[in-house]
Protein backbone atom coordinates (compact mmCIF):
# COMPACT_ATOMS: atom_id res chain seq x y z
CA UNK A 1 0.00 0.00 0.00
CA UNK A 2 2.94 2.47 1.15
CA UNK A 3 4.92 1.50 -2.68
CA UNK A 4 1.10 2.65 -4.57
CA UNK A 5 0.99 5.66 -2.74
CA UNK A 6 4.54 6.92 -3.07
CA UNK A 7 4.11 6.28 -6.99
CA UNK A 8 1.19 8.00 -7.01
CA UNK A 9 2.23 11.01 -5.35
CA UNK A 10 2.62 14.31 -7.13
CA UNK A 11 4.25 17.59 -6.29
CA UNK A 12 1.01 18.70 -4.55
CA UNK A 13 0.68 15.76 -2.27
CA UNK A 14 1.12 16.38 1.33
CA UNK A 15 4.52 14.35 2.38
CA UNK A 16 2.87 13.26 5.66
CA UNK A 17 -0.28 11.84 5.64
CA UNK A 18 -1.92 12.58 8.85
CA UNK A 19 -5.45 10.96 8.92
CA UNK A 20 -8.12 13.07 10.93
CA UNK A 21 -8.61 13.17 14.77
CA UNK A 22 -10.59 10.56 15.94
CA UNK A 23 -10.37 8.31 12.74
CA UNK A 24 -8.28 4.69 13.09
CA UNK A 25 -5.15 4.46 11.54
CA UNK A 26 -5.85 0.98 10.38
CA UNK A 27 -8.99 2.06 8.20
CA UNK A 28 -7.59 5.93 6.73
CA UNK A 29 -5.72 4.62 3.09
CA UNK A 30 -9.48 2.87 2.65
CA UNK A 31 -11.34 5.43 3.30
CA UNK A 32 -8.98 8.14 1.84
CA UNK A 33 -8.80 5.36 -1.20
CA UNK A 34 -12.61 5.91 -1.35
CA UNK A 35 -12.99 9.75 -1.30
CA UNK A 36 -10.11 9.44 -3.76
CA UNK A 37 -12.32 7.91 -6.21
CA UNK A 38 -15.31 9.57 -5.54
CA UNK A 39 -13.72 13.02 -6.38
CA UNK A 40 -12.30 11.24 -10.00
CA UNK A 41 -15.46 10.14 -10.78
CA UNK A 42 -16.94 13.23 -9.63
CA UNK A 43 -14.47 15.27 -11.95
CA UNK A 44 -15.09 13.02 -15.09
CA UNK A 45 -19.20 12.95 -14.92
CA UNK A 46 -19.23 16.69 -13.93
CA UNK A 47 -20.93 17.87 -17.11
CA UNK A 48 -22.76 14.69 -17.25
CA UNK A 49 -24.45 15.00 -13.89
CA UNK A 50 -24.90 19.16 -14.35
CA UNK A 51 -26.67 18.26 -18.00
CA UNK A 52 -28.92 16.30 -15.62
CA UNK A 53 -29.42 18.63 -13.33
CA UNK A 54 -30.15 21.16 -15.68
CA UNK A 55 -32.80 19.57 -17.86
CA UNK A 56 -34.44 18.92 -14.39
CA UNK A 57 -34.52 22.29 -13.56
CA UNK A 58 -36.03 23.57 -16.59
CA UNK A 59 -38.45 20.01 -17.51
CA UNK A 60 -39.82 20.10 -13.59
CA UNK A 61 -41.63 23.65 -14.06
CA UNK A 62 -42.99 23.13 -17.29
CA UNK A 63 -44.61 19.74 -15.95
CA UNK A 64 -45.67 21.57 -12.94
CA UNK A 65 -47.22 24.14 -14.89
CA UNK A 66 -48.67 22.43 -17.96
CA UNK A 67 -52.27 22.10 -15.85
CA UNK A 68 -52.23 25.88 -14.73
CA UNK A 69 -51.44 27.05 -17.94
CA UNK A 70 -54.48 25.12 -19.43
CA UNK A 71 -56.79 26.27 -16.89
CA UNK A 72 -55.40 30.08 -17.39
CA UNK A 73 -56.25 29.72 -21.26
CA UNK A 74 -59.63 28.40 -20.59
CA UNK A 75 -60.35 30.68 -18.19
CA UNK A 76 -59.38 33.55 -20.41
CA UNK A 77 -61.72 32.10 -23.05
CA UNK A 78 -64.54 31.21 -20.93
CA UNK A 79 -64.49 34.73 -19.27
CA UNK A 80 -64.81 36.60 -22.83
CA UNK A 81 -67.54 33.42 -23.86
CA UNK A 82 -69.99 34.88 -20.73
CA UNK A 83 -69.21 38.49 -20.61
CA UNK A 84 -71.82 39.00 -24.31
CA UNK A 85 -73.84 36.14 -22.48
CA UNK A 86 -74.31 35.30 -18.92
CA UNK A 87 -72.35 37.82 -16.65
CA UNK A 88 -73.44 36.98 -13.62
CA UNK A 89 -71.37 33.49 -14.09
CA UNK A 90 -68.13 35.88 -13.70
CA UNK A 91 -67.17 35.79 -10.16
CA UNK A 92 -64.07 37.98 -8.37
CA UNK A 93 -61.08 38.15 -9.84
CA UNK A 94 -62.59 37.28 -13.19
CA UNK A 95 -63.01 33.52 -11.93
CA UNK A 96 -65.38 31.18 -13.88
CA UNK A 97 -66.85 27.91 -12.33
CA UNK A 98 -64.60 24.98 -14.67
CA UNK A 99 -67.85 23.14 -14.83
CA UNK A 100 -69.22 25.95 -16.99
CA UNK A 101 -66.41 25.94 -19.44
CA UNK A 102 -66.49 22.91 -20.98
CA UNK A 103 -69.05 23.86 -23.71
CA UNK A 104 -68.15 23.01 -27.14
CA UNK A 105 -67.65 26.63 -27.83
CA UNK A 106 -65.28 27.06 -25.32
CA UNK A 107 -63.16 24.49 -25.79
CA UNK A 108 -62.43 24.14 -29.24
CA UNK A 109 -61.20 27.66 -29.84
CA UNK A 110 -59.12 26.65 -26.95
CA UNK A 111 -57.59 23.68 -28.54
CA UNK A 112 -57.55 26.21 -31.81
CA UNK A 113 -54.94 28.80 -29.74
CA UNK A 114 -52.91 25.95 -27.91
CA UNK A 115 -52.38 24.78 -31.52
CA UNK A 116 -51.34 28.01 -32.69
CA UNK A 117 -49.23 28.56 -29.59
CA UNK A 118 -47.34 25.35 -30.42
CA UNK A 119 -46.81 26.53 -33.98
CA UNK A 120 -45.08 29.50 -33.15
CA UNK A 121 -42.82 28.39 -30.19
CA UNK A 122 -41.87 25.62 -32.76
CA UNK A 123 -41.07 28.20 -35.49
CA UNK A 124 -38.03 29.98 -34.22
CA UNK A 125 -36.56 26.49 -33.80
CA UNK A 126 -36.74 26.00 -36.95
CA UNK A 127 -35.92 29.14 -38.54
CA UNK A 128 -32.50 29.35 -36.48
CA UNK A 129 -31.31 26.22 -36.21
CA UNK A 130 -28.91 26.21 -38.45
CA UNK A 131 -27.38 30.07 -37.23
CA UNK A 132 -27.23 28.65 -33.59
CA UNK A 133 -25.65 25.21 -35.07
CA UNK A 134 -22.65 27.36 -36.24
CA UNK A 135 -23.08 29.88 -32.89
CA UNK A 136 -22.51 26.23 -31.17
CA UNK A 137 -19.60 25.61 -33.12
CA UNK A 138 -18.06 28.78 -32.69
CA UNK A 139 -18.57 29.52 -29.35
CA UNK A 140 -19.72 26.26 -27.71
CA UNK A 141 -23.52 24.74 -26.96
CA UNK A 142 -23.31 25.37 -23.81
CA UNK A 143 -23.98 28.93 -24.59
CA UNK A 144 -27.05 28.48 -27.01
CA UNK A 145 -28.36 26.12 -24.06
CA UNK A 146 -27.94 29.27 -21.44
CA UNK A 147 -30.04 31.86 -24.33
CA UNK A 148 -32.72 28.97 -24.44
CA UNK A 149 -32.83 29.17 -21.08
CA UNK A 150 -33.21 33.33 -20.86
CA UNK A 151 -35.95 32.53 -23.79
CA UNK A 152 -38.07 30.24 -21.67
CA UNK A 153 -37.87 32.55 -18.12
CA UNK A 154 -39.06 35.32 -20.38
CA UNK A 155 -41.59 33.52 -22.33
CA UNK A 156 -43.26 32.57 -19.24
CA UNK A 157 -43.39 35.70 -17.39
CA UNK A 158 -44.87 37.15 -20.24
CA UNK A 159 -47.73 34.44 -20.15
CA UNK A 160 -48.35 35.04 -16.82
CA UNK A 161 -48.41 38.91 -17.12
CA UNK A 162 -51.20 38.67 -19.65
CA UNK A 163 -53.36 35.90 -18.27
CA UNK A 164 -53.12 37.40 -14.52
CA UNK A 165 -53.92 41.01 -15.60
CA UNK A 166 -56.49 40.09 -17.92
CA UNK A 167 -57.92 43.57 -17.54
CA UNK A 168 -54.74 45.21 -19.06
CA UNK A 169 -54.20 42.86 -21.46
CA UNK A 170 -56.33 41.03 -24.27
CA UNK A 171 -56.34 37.45 -23.83
CA UNK A 172 -55.03 37.45 -27.80
CA UNK A 173 -51.59 39.07 -26.33
CA UNK A 174 -50.52 35.91 -25.58
CA UNK A 175 -49.41 35.26 -28.82
CA UNK A 176 -46.45 37.39 -28.30
CA UNK A 177 -44.68 34.82 -26.28
CA UNK A 178 -43.35 32.73 -28.32
CA UNK A 179 -41.07 35.81 -28.98
CA UNK A 180 -39.21 35.28 -26.66
CA UNK A 181 -37.90 32.01 -27.31
CA UNK A 182 -35.80 33.83 -30.47
CA UNK A 183 -33.41 33.73 -27.62
CA UNK A 184 -31.76 30.19 -28.58
CA UNK A 185 -34.63 28.76 -30.41
CA UNK A 186 -36.77 27.66 -27.44
CA UNK A 187 -36.96 23.70 -26.78
CA UNK A 188 -36.71 22.55 -30.43
CA UNK A 189 -32.65 23.53 -29.83
CA UNK A 190 -32.44 23.27 -25.97
CA UNK A 191 -32.62 19.36 -26.03
CA UNK A 192 -30.60 18.65 -28.99
CA UNK A 193 -27.89 20.87 -27.80
CA UNK A 194 -28.09 18.97 -24.40
CA UNK A 195 -27.56 15.79 -25.73
CA UNK A 196 -25.05 16.93 -28.09
CA UNK A 197 -23.17 17.53 -24.90
CA UNK A 198 -23.41 14.37 -23.50
CA UNK A 199 -22.88 12.62 -26.96
CA UNK A 200 -19.38 13.98 -26.73
CA UNK A 201 -19.26 13.95 -22.97
CA UNK A 202 -19.40 10.38 -22.38
CA UNK A 203 -17.48 8.51 -24.77
CA UNK A 204 -14.77 11.05 -23.70
CA UNK A 205 -15.12 10.09 -20.25
CA UNK A 206 -14.78 6.72 -21.13
CA UNK A 207 -11.42 7.16 -23.10
CA UNK A 208 -10.05 8.60 -20.56
CA UNK A 209 -11.07 5.51 -17.89
CA UNK A 210 -9.44 3.07 -20.18
CA UNK A 211 -6.29 4.88 -21.92
CA UNK A 212 -3.92 3.19 -19.81
CA UNK A 213 -5.23 -0.27 -20.15
CA UNK A 214 -4.32 -0.46 -23.94
CA UNK A 215 -7.80 -0.95 -25.38
CA UNK A 216 -7.85 -0.95 -28.64
CA UNK A 217 -9.86 1.70 -30.58
CA UNK A 218 -12.34 -0.68 -32.14
CA UNK A 219 -13.07 -1.99 -28.98
CA UNK A 220 -13.74 1.75 -27.57
CA UNK A 221 -15.68 2.56 -30.19
CA UNK A 222 -18.14 -0.42 -29.69
CA UNK A 223 -18.07 -0.02 -25.52
CA UNK A 224 -18.51 4.06 -26.13
CA UNK A 225 -21.47 3.25 -27.92
CA UNK A 226 -22.98 1.42 -25.33
CA UNK A 227 -22.03 4.19 -22.84
CA UNK A 228 -23.57 6.38 -24.90
CA UNK A 229 -26.83 4.48 -25.44
CA UNK A 230 -27.29 4.24 -21.78
CA UNK A 231 -26.09 7.86 -21.21
CA UNK A 232 -29.30 8.65 -23.45
CA UNK A 233 -31.72 6.33 -21.64
CA UNK A 234 -30.48 8.10 -18.25
CA UNK A 235 -31.06 11.58 -19.69
CA UNK A 236 -34.92 10.24 -20.11
CA UNK A 237 -35.18 9.25 -17.27
CA UNK A 238 -34.62 12.42 -15.31
CA UNK A 239 -36.68 14.13 -17.59
CA UNK A 240 -39.14 11.37 -16.26
CA UNK A 241 -38.87 11.82 -12.74
CA UNK A 242 -39.38 15.64 -13.19
CA UNK A 243 -42.39 14.50 -15.00
CA UNK A 244 -44.07 12.22 -12.70
CA UNK A 245 -43.09 14.49 -9.41
CA UNK A 246 -43.32 17.95 -10.80
CA UNK A 247 -47.18 17.38 -11.78
CA UNK A 248 -48.16 16.00 -8.66
CA UNK A 249 -46.56 19.24 -6.84
CA UNK A 250 -48.59 21.45 -9.07
CA UNK A 251 -51.92 19.84 -8.52
CA UNK A 252 -51.26 20.53 -4.69
CA UNK A 253 -50.20 23.96 -5.31
CA UNK A 254 -53.37 24.45 -7.85
CA UNK A 255 -55.46 23.87 -4.86
CA UNK A 256 -53.71 26.31 -2.40
CA UNK A 257 -52.67 29.34 -4.17
CA UNK A 258 -55.10 28.75 -7.77
CA UNK A 259 -53.31 28.34 -11.50
CA UNK A 260 -51.81 31.84 -11.68
CA UNK A 261 -49.21 31.22 -9.04
CA UNK A 262 -48.94 28.51 -9.24
CA UNK A 263 -47.25 28.88 -12.97
CA UNK A 264 -45.39 31.76 -11.76
CA UNK A 265 -43.77 29.40 -9.11
CA UNK A 266 -41.77 27.66 -11.87
CA UNK A 267 -39.82 30.96 -13.22
CA UNK A 268 -37.58 30.88 -10.55
CA UNK A 269 -36.99 27.12 -10.62
CA UNK A 270 -36.17 27.18 -14.34
CA UNK A 271 -33.87 30.67 -13.63
CA UNK A 272 -31.77 27.86 -11.11
CA UNK A 273 -30.75 26.15 -14.04
CA UNK A 274 -28.10 28.69 -14.71
CA UNK A 275 -26.18 27.25 -11.10
CA UNK A 276 -26.16 24.11 -13.76
CA UNK A 277 -25.19 25.56 -15.95
CA UNK A 278 -22.31 26.91 -14.42
CA UNK A 279 -20.42 23.67 -14.09
CA UNK A 280 -20.64 22.11 -17.72
CA UNK A 281 -17.72 21.96 -19.29
CA UNK A 282 -17.37 21.07 -23.36
CA UNK A 283 -15.12 19.11 -24.45
CA UNK A 284 -12.21 20.84 -26.64
CA UNK A 285 -12.56 21.61 -30.06
CA UNK A 286 -11.05 18.94 -32.15
CA UNK A 287 -8.37 21.83 -33.66
CA UNK A 288 -6.90 21.80 -30.07
CA UNK A 289 -6.20 17.82 -29.93
CA UNK A 290 -3.08 16.96 -31.52
CA UNK A 291 -4.25 13.54 -32.83
CA UNK A 292 -6.41 14.56 -34.74
CA UNK A 293 -6.46 14.80 -38.37
CA UNK A 294 -5.04 18.24 -39.99
CA UNK A 295 -8.75 19.63 -40.80
CA UNK A 296 -8.55 20.34 -37.19
CA UNK A 297 -6.71 22.61 -37.20
CA UNK A 298 -8.24 24.35 -39.36
CA UNK A 299 -11.65 24.29 -38.53
CA UNK A 300 -11.60 27.64 -36.17
CA UNK A 301 -10.92 29.99 -38.44
CA UNK A 302 -13.43 28.05 -40.98
CA UNK A 303 -16.37 28.28 -38.36
CA UNK A 304 -14.87 32.37 -37.50
CA UNK A 305 -15.27 32.75 -41.43
CA UNK A 306 -19.23 31.06 -40.98
CA UNK A 307 -19.50 33.87 -38.15
CA UNK A 308 -17.70 37.08 -40.31
CA UNK A 309 -20.06 36.32 -43.33
CA UNK A 310 -23.03 34.64 -42.42
CA UNK A 311 -25.36 34.41 -45.37
CA UNK A 312 -22.25 33.09 -47.67
CA UNK A 313 -21.25 30.59 -45.24
CA UNK A 314 -24.82 29.84 -44.01
CA UNK A 315 -25.80 28.56 -47.23
CA UNK A 316 -21.99 26.41 -47.58
CA UNK A 317 -22.72 25.30 -44.43
CA UNK A 318 -26.34 23.84 -45.51
CA UNK A 319 -24.91 22.59 -48.53
CA UNK A 320 -21.66 21.20 -48.41
CA UNK A 321 -21.50 20.22 -44.32
CA UNK A 322 -25.16 19.50 -43.75
CA UNK A 323 -25.25 17.87 -47.40
CA UNK A 324 -22.68 15.52 -46.54
CA UNK A 325 -24.80 14.22 -43.45
CA UNK A 326 -27.75 13.56 -45.81
CA UNK A 327 -25.46 11.51 -48.41
CA UNK A 328 -25.62 8.59 -46.12
CA UNK A 329 -28.71 6.82 -47.19
CA UNK A 330 -29.41 5.13 -43.38
CA UNK A 331 -28.84 8.62 -42.07
CA UNK A 332 -31.16 10.03 -44.24
CA UNK A 333 -34.16 7.58 -43.64
CA UNK A 334 -33.20 8.19 -40.00
CA UNK A 335 -33.30 11.77 -40.20
CA UNK A 336 -36.83 11.42 -41.56
CA UNK A 337 -38.35 9.05 -39.28
CA UNK A 338 -36.55 10.46 -36.17
CA UNK A 339 -39.07 13.51 -35.61
CA UNK A 340 -42.66 11.35 -35.45
CA UNK A 341 -42.12 11.25 -32.07
CA UNK A 342 -42.04 14.89 -31.70
CA UNK A 343 -46.29 14.11 -31.35
CA UNK A 344 -45.62 12.61 -27.63
CA UNK A 345 -45.94 16.20 -26.22
CA UNK A 346 -48.23 18.08 -27.62
CA UNK A 347 -50.39 14.46 -27.73
CA UNK A 348 -49.75 14.73 -23.59
CA UNK A 349 -50.66 17.96 -23.55
CA UNK A 350 -53.54 17.35 -25.62
CA UNK A 351 -54.87 14.52 -23.53
CA UNK A 352 -55.14 17.05 -20.34
CA UNK A 353 -58.14 19.10 -22.35
CA UNK A 354 -59.34 15.57 -23.99
CA UNK A 355 -60.10 14.08 -21.07
CA UNK A 356 -61.42 17.15 -19.34
CA UNK A 357 -64.10 17.56 -22.48
CA UNK A 358 -65.07 13.93 -23.31
CA UNK A 359 -65.28 12.38 -19.85
CA UNK A 360 -65.84 15.55 -17.29
CA UNK A 361 -62.20 15.16 -15.58
CA UNK A 362 -61.55 18.91 -14.04
CA UNK A 363 -58.24 19.70 -15.47
CA UNK A 364 -56.04 19.37 -11.76
CA UNK A 365 -57.11 15.66 -12.09
CA UNK A 366 -55.87 15.26 -15.14
CA UNK A 367 -52.58 16.28 -14.41
CA UNK A 368 -52.39 12.76 -12.67
CA UNK A 369 -52.00 11.55 -15.73
CA UNK A 370 -48.40 13.28 -16.47
CA UNK A 371 -47.47 11.07 -13.61
CA UNK A 372 -48.70 7.91 -15.00
CA UNK A 373 -47.20 8.08 -18.07
CA UNK A 374 -44.15 9.19 -16.65
CA UNK A 375 -44.16 6.25 -14.13
CA UNK A 376 -44.72 4.08 -16.60
CA UNK A 377 -41.84 5.44 -18.84
CA UNK A 378 -39.01 5.49 -15.43
CA UNK A 379 -39.90 1.37 -15.48
CA UNK A 380 -39.53 0.77 -19.15
CA UNK A 381 -36.08 3.35 -19.58
CA UNK A 382 -34.57 1.95 -16.38
CA UNK A 383 -35.88 -1.75 -16.61
CA UNK A 384 -37.08 -2.92 -19.98
CA UNK A 385 -35.41 -1.41 -22.41
CA UNK A 386 -31.52 -1.67 -21.15
CA UNK A 387 -32.85 -5.63 -20.48
CA UNK A 388 -33.61 -5.80 -24.00
CA UNK A 389 -30.44 -3.58 -25.03
CA UNK A 390 -28.22 -6.12 -22.74
CA UNK A 391 -30.47 -9.50 -24.38
CA UNK A 392 -29.12 -8.28 -28.35
CA UNK A 393 -25.67 -7.50 -27.55
CA UNK A 394 -25.46 -10.57 -25.67
CA UNK A 395 -26.53 -12.62 -28.83
CA UNK A 396 -23.99 -10.78 -30.46
CA UNK A 397 -25.25 -7.83 -31.90
CA UNK A 398 -23.87 -4.46 -32.67
CA UNK A 399 -24.59 -1.91 -30.57
CA UNK A 400 -26.23 0.30 -33.59
CA UNK A 401 -28.07 -2.54 -34.93
CA UNK A 402 -29.49 -3.44 -31.17
CA UNK A 403 -30.72 0.49 -30.79
CA UNK A 404 -32.54 -0.09 -34.55
CA UNK A 405 -34.26 -2.77 -33.44
CA UNK A 406 -35.44 -1.60 -30.06
CA UNK A 407 -36.75 2.27 -32.61
CA UNK A 408 -38.66 -0.89 -34.76
CA UNK A 409 -40.18 -2.41 -32.06
CA UNK A 410 -40.94 0.97 -30.22
CA UNK A 411 -42.72 2.79 -32.74
CA UNK A 412 -45.30 0.06 -33.33
CA UNK A 413 -46.11 0.72 -29.58
CA UNK A 414 -46.92 4.65 -30.55
CA UNK A 415 -48.80 3.91 -33.40
CA UNK A 416 -50.99 1.19 -31.67
CA UNK A 417 -51.47 2.90 -28.59
CA UNK A 418 -53.01 5.96 -30.16
CA UNK A 419 -55.22 3.72 -32.06
CA UNK A 420 -56.79 2.50 -29.04
CA UNK A 421 -57.29 5.81 -27.92
CA UNK A 422 -59.17 7.05 -30.63
CA UNK A 423 -61.54 4.11 -30.00
CA UNK A 424 -62.06 4.08 -26.62
CA UNK A 425 -65.30 4.79 -24.46
CA UNK A 426 -64.33 4.83 -21.44
CA UNK A 427 -61.49 6.69 -19.32
CA UNK A 428 -59.78 3.09 -17.82
CA UNK A 429 -59.58 1.57 -21.42
CA UNK A 430 -58.61 5.02 -22.94
CA UNK A 431 -55.45 5.16 -20.27
CA UNK A 432 -54.95 1.29 -20.77
CA UNK A 433 -54.10 2.24 -24.46
CA UNK A 434 -52.16 4.92 -23.33
CA UNK A 435 -49.83 3.45 -21.10
CA UNK A 436 -49.30 0.99 -24.18
CA UNK A 437 -48.46 4.02 -26.37
CA UNK A 438 -45.89 5.16 -23.90
CA UNK A 439 -44.36 1.69 -24.00
CA UNK A 440 -43.14 2.87 -27.23
CA UNK A 441 -41.06 6.17 -25.79
CA UNK A 442 -38.05 5.10 -26.16
CA UNK A 443 -38.07 5.40 -30.19
CA UNK A 444 -36.65 8.58 -29.61
CA UNK A 445 -33.60 7.72 -27.95
CA UNK A 446 -32.41 4.60 -29.43
CA UNK A 447 -33.19 6.00 -32.96
CA UNK A 448 -30.83 9.02 -31.88
CA UNK A 449 -28.04 6.43 -30.98
CA UNK A 450 -28.30 4.20 -33.80
CA UNK A 451 -28.08 7.51 -36.13
CA UNK A 452 -24.96 8.78 -33.58
CA UNK A 453 -23.17 5.25 -34.46
CA UNK A 454 -23.42 6.31 -38.19
CA UNK A 455 -21.16 9.73 -38.32
CA UNK A 456 -17.72 10.19 -37.17
CA UNK A 457 -17.54 11.42 -33.80
CA UNK A 458 -16.26 14.76 -35.28
CA UNK A 459 -19.83 15.27 -37.13
CA UNK A 460 -21.60 14.34 -33.64
CA UNK A 461 -22.56 18.40 -33.58
CA UNK A 462 -23.39 18.74 -36.85
CA UNK A 463 -25.40 15.66 -37.34
CA UNK A 464 -27.44 17.16 -33.66
CA UNK A 465 -27.99 20.26 -35.63
CA UNK A 466 -29.46 18.21 -38.56
CA UNK A 467 -31.43 16.79 -36.26
CA UNK A 468 -33.05 20.08 -34.80
CA UNK A 469 -33.84 20.86 -38.77
CA UNK A 470 -35.91 17.44 -38.52
CA UNK A 471 -37.44 17.33 -35.94
CA UNK A 472 -38.12 21.23 -35.68
CA UNK A 473 -40.52 20.84 -38.74
CA UNK A 474 -42.36 18.12 -36.94
CA UNK A 475 -42.41 20.69 -33.67
CA UNK A 476 -43.73 23.30 -35.84
CA UNK A 477 -46.59 21.02 -37.68
CA UNK A 478 -47.40 18.66 -34.68
CA UNK A 479 -48.86 21.11 -31.85
CA UNK A 480 -51.30 22.65 -34.81
CA UNK A 481 -52.19 19.02 -36.70
CA UNK A 482 -53.31 17.71 -33.11
CA UNK A 483 -55.02 20.98 -32.41
CA UNK A 484 -56.98 21.83 -35.22
CA UNK A 485 -58.22 18.22 -35.79
CA UNK A 486 -59.23 18.09 -32.36
CA UNK A 487 -61.04 21.57 -32.77
CA UNK A 488 -62.59 20.00 -35.76
CA UNK A 489 -63.47 16.50 -33.21
CA UNK A 490 -65.26 18.95 -31.01
CA UNK A 491 -67.11 20.59 -33.25
CA UNK A 492 -68.33 17.45 -34.91
CA UNK A 493 -69.13 15.69 -31.82
CA UNK A 494 -69.50 11.44 -31.49
CA UNK A 495 -66.75 9.52 -32.22
CA UNK A 496 -64.76 12.46 -34.64
CA UNK A 497 -63.57 13.68 -30.94
CA UNK A 498 -60.57 11.32 -31.34
CA UNK A 499 -59.10 12.24 -35.03
CA UNK A 500 -56.51 13.33 -33.70
CA UNK A 501 -55.58 10.44 -32.37
CA UNK A 502 -56.71 8.45 -35.62
CA UNK A 503 -54.05 11.13 -37.46
CA UNK A 504 -51.26 10.63 -35.25
CA UNK A 505 -51.71 6.44 -35.39
CA UNK A 506 -51.44 7.37 -39.10
CA UNK A 507 -47.69 9.23 -38.89
CA UNK A 508 -46.23 6.80 -36.70
CA UNK A 509 -47.67 4.02 -39.65
CA UNK A 510 -45.36 5.98 -41.72
CA UNK A 511 -42.86 6.11 -39.80
CA UNK A 512 -42.78 2.41 -38.88
CA UNK A 513 -42.55 1.51 -42.51
CA UNK A 514 -39.43 3.88 -43.01
CA UNK A 515 -37.84 2.06 -40.08
CA UNK A 516 -38.41 -1.04 -41.00
CA UNK A 517 -37.04 -0.09 -44.24
CA UNK A 518 -33.62 0.45 -43.40
CA UNK A 519 -31.55 -2.33 -43.74
CA UNK A 520 -28.48 -2.77 -41.19
CA UNK A 521 -25.84 -5.37 -40.60
CA UNK A 522 -27.14 -6.98 -37.10
CA UNK A 523 -24.23 -9.04 -35.83
CA UNK A 524 -20.45 -8.43 -35.25
CA UNK A 525 -17.99 -10.47 -37.12
CA UNK A 526 -16.48 -13.47 -35.50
Amino acid sequence: MEQDELLTATEESALLSVPPPGTDRGSWPLRRGRISAFRQHVQQWRTFYSCLLLLFLVDAPMFMGEGPRIQMLEMGLCREYYQTRDPGVIGPGGSVPERLCKLRDIQSPLARLRGFLGLLEGLPGLLFAVPYGILADASGRRLVAGACLVGFILRDAWTFVVLYFHEVFPLQAVYAAPAFVLLGGGTTLFGPMIMAIVAATVPEVFRSAVRDKEIGYEIYETDALVRRTQAFFYVHVVILISEMVAPAIGVLLLDAIGPHLTFLVGIPVKALGFIALIFIREKPKEGDDSHHDSRGEEAEPEIQGKIRQPLANLMRYIRDDIGSILTNRLVFIGLLVLPVQKLSRPMLELILQYMSFKFGWPLSRTSYLISIQAATQIVLFLVLLPSANRFLLARSWQASAASLELSRVSVLFLGSGCLGMAFAPTAPLFITFMIINVFGAGYASAMRSFLTSLVPERHIALLYTTMALFEGTAVLAAAPLLGLTFSAGVELGGNAVGLPFFVSAGVYGLGAIGVWCVNFKRRNED
